[in-house]
């Protein structure tokens, strides 16, 4: 089994980060309560992040927004992102916010953890926001 796809799972799942109810089978049925809740997964192309978009869709959220590089946006929105940013925009927090429409996100995973994804991820962030970093921080600034 993919050490990353173990990654995925227990970043959403498991006792810890963000724990959500692990359903007994995939696609969920019926969705959450708060299915359509948005959801981000930053450094979404990356191999854990494309497990934990695709771990999203069958957990039965449909407002997952990632980030990537454009080339991938394609791919990844065949694995189950509704928006797709380029990390890179100087305007990526206030796309997405506008994606949202102003709503916080509920959940976010940053695969990449260096400056600019933690501050970005913070700016989208509310007081209810669980969010899951995957560590060592790293010292990049991208």
């Amino acid at each position: 089994m993919p050490d990353n796809y173990v990654t995925a799972m227990y970043t959403l799942f498991g006792q810890a980060n963000l724990a959500m109810p692990l359903s007994p089978s995939f696609p969920e049925q019926p969705a959450p309560s708060d299915a359509d809740a948005p959801v981000l997964v930053y450094g979404a192309s990356a191999s854990a992040g494309q497990y934990t978009v695709q771990m999203f869709k069958l957990a039965g959220y449909s407002n997952i927004l990632v980030t990537a590089s454009p080339r991938n946006h394609a791919s990844l929105k065949e694995l189950g992102a509704a928006h797709c940013f380029d990390y890179r925009s100087p305007d990526l927090v206030k796309d997405i916010l506008a994606a949202t429409g102003g709503k916080k996100i509920a959940y976010a995973v940053d695969t990449i953890a260096v400056k600019a994804s933690l501050k970005a991820v913070a700016a989208v962030s509310g007081g209810n926001t669980r969010a899951a970093f995957l560590l060592p921080f790293k010292e990049g600034e991208t």
